[in-house]
């Protein structure tokens, strides 16, 4: 749990806490930390602090209000004026607290997992947007139906309504952080508009999380589908023709790439906003197999259907970006060959984080090839994290990541993948910068100790910060092995979110 305010709790009547202009609680799941958090809130309830200018509450499920609770948001409707806001959702969803709030000039708000419609927070959170150009940082990560009509009967799969979206985007031209992912936010093939489009007035864009769905170009779908290879009957169940490891690949469609440029509304927000320094593609339906207190998780969600429009050949706009430091991209089942992470190597070459998940079809890793072609070209690279099943860490791939002379930190987690072991130490020893080494796979438990206790013993003296934690993904005791983890490598690295607009910028300058 991290908290921060100078509270004197068990001396409410003492006030100290009332130049407080920052409340901001981030809890780990447990009962202690969510009692904690009510005490906090009660001495504050006693007497509302009026400079408060952030509060923010992040909890991981559901917090039950109590009635403390209440009168501070009651006390902080009439007496404070918020400029970064979160509260859980539970405590949004059905609630009338978002109307009598008052917001001057806000820089940061965060709805995530929110069911707010979208004409709720156009009209009563965003005022008409008279006061949103202030507006740098939102999250509507998960919020299904914040551009969906308030029409009975609608489902969070439905159309979005560009109307909401523009109107929304319209108020707050200003926005530099933008979290829309684990959402289906689908355009409409008769609207005209597409979430791309409307998302090029922001300029200023610096972090975007989309979902994978959002940017499937639904027009040319049909026409495209055969012609580049994505989701034919033979391909989409395992039929395709087999791709020798080792050899090299080259994209077969280059053509398709110029027409793509053309006429995909993918690739003109891209080139629209060319400084976007951090980019996220999840697709919808993702969970992560790490979990952070229980036994990994063995059964996957299907992808949308519309994720499988999207082709090497629309992931390969993101070579555009040429200042772009941190990418993920999760869930996207349309990809075969990964040519597009070549394009991306040897365009980023600022690229310091990468993060894949379930890249490609899930029965076969077919992009090893690609992948270890683009290490080759990310000398900048600190951060790796790879989450695909049946992954197999071989001496080919270790000694393509051997390239990444900066690397920090990897971390692998594969559920009925291997490691080659061998080949991990000369890794290890080639890459002076790192610190962390997490191989969570379906070797067994003796195979797992045995690297683990060979890493330790050859690295410990010439290097005691190396964390090295290799252990079976899919064992009982995996939740102990993770509570181990130090807490920096574990919330940065080892367990996947979204982290686009996760907290206000600067919130500790």
């Amino acid at each position: 749990m991290v908290m921060s305010g100078q509270l004197m709790v068990g001396e409410s009547n003492v006030p100290h806490y009332q130049n407080l202009t920052l409340f901001y609680a981030r809890l780990a799941p447990g009962y202690i930390n969510e009692e904690i958090v009510r005490l906090y809130l009660a001495v504050l309830s006693d007497r509302t602090p009026e400079n408060l200018r952030s509060f923010l509450i992040s909890v991981p499920g559901s917090l039950t209000e109590s009635r403390a609770t209440k009168n501070l948001f009651e006390s902080m409707a009439k007496n404070v004026t918020l400029d970064a806001f979160q509260l859980p959702k539970s405590w949004l969803n059905g609630s009338s607290l978002l109307q009598h709030m008052k917001f001057s000039c806000p820089s940061y708000l965060n709805f995530s997992r929110c069911m707010i419609s979208g004409e709720k927070l156009a009209e009563s959170l965003l005022n008409g947007g008279r006061h949103c150009k202030s507006l740098s940082s939102l999250n509507l990560r998960g919020c299904t139906l914040c551009f969906i009509s308030n029409l009975p009967f609608k489902k969070p799969e439905d159309d979005i309504d560009c109307s909401i979206f523009s109107r929304l985007i319209s108020a707050c031209p200003n926005i530099v952080h933008l979290n829309l992912s684990s959402a289906h936010h689908h355009s409409s093939d008769t609207s005209g508009t597409h979430l791309c489009d409307i998302l090029l007035q922001l300029k200023k864009l610096r972090s975007l999380s989309l979902p994978v769905c959002a940017i499937a170009d639904s027009s040319r779908n049909g026409r495209n589908l055969s012609s580049s290879g994505q989701c034919t009957p033979s391909t989409s169940i395992g039929f395709s023709k087999k791709v020798r490891v080792g050899a090299p690949t080259f994209s077969k469609v280059p053509e398709e790439h110029v027409t793509l440029k053309l006429q995909s509304a993918f690739w003109k927000l891209l080139k629209g906003i060319p400084s976007l320094e951090f980019f996220e593609l999840i697709g919808s339906n993702f969970y992560s197999v790490m979990p952070r207190n229980d036994p990994a998780i063995r059964n996957t969600y299907p992808p949308c259907k519309r994720s499988h429009a999207v082709s090497d050949s629309d992931v390969a706009a993101i070579c555009q970006l040429n200042f772009l430091q941190s990418l993920t991209l999760a869930q996207l089942p349309g990809i075969l060959s990964g040519s597009c992470l070549v394009a991306i190597g040897r365009s980023c070459q600022q690229l310091h984080t990468l993060s894949l998940a379930n890249f490609g079809m899930m029965g076969k890793v077919m992009f090893m090839p690609s992948l270890c072609e683009m290490l080759s070209h990310c000398k900048n690279l600190k951060d790796l994290r790879l989450e695909q099943p049946y992954f197999q860490a071989n001496e080919k791939f270790f000694l393509a990541l051997s390239n990444c002379s900066s690397l920090q930190r990897l971390c692998i987690i594969s559920r009925n993948g291997n490691f080659q072991a061998d080949a991990v130490m000369p890794f290890i020893h080639k890459c002076q910068q790192l610190i962390m080494c997490h191989l969570f796979t379906g070797e067994s438990l003796m195979a797992c100790k045995s690297l683990q206790t060979d890493i330790i013993k050859r690295f410990s003296l010439e290097r005691p910060a190396l964390n090295t934690v290799v252990f079976p993904l899919l064992h009982e005791n995996l939740a102990e092995v993770i509570r181990d983890v130090p807490l920096v490598h574990l919330d940065e690295i080892t367990l996947f979110k979204s982290r686009v607009a996760e907290e206000p910028p600067n919130l500790w300058r």
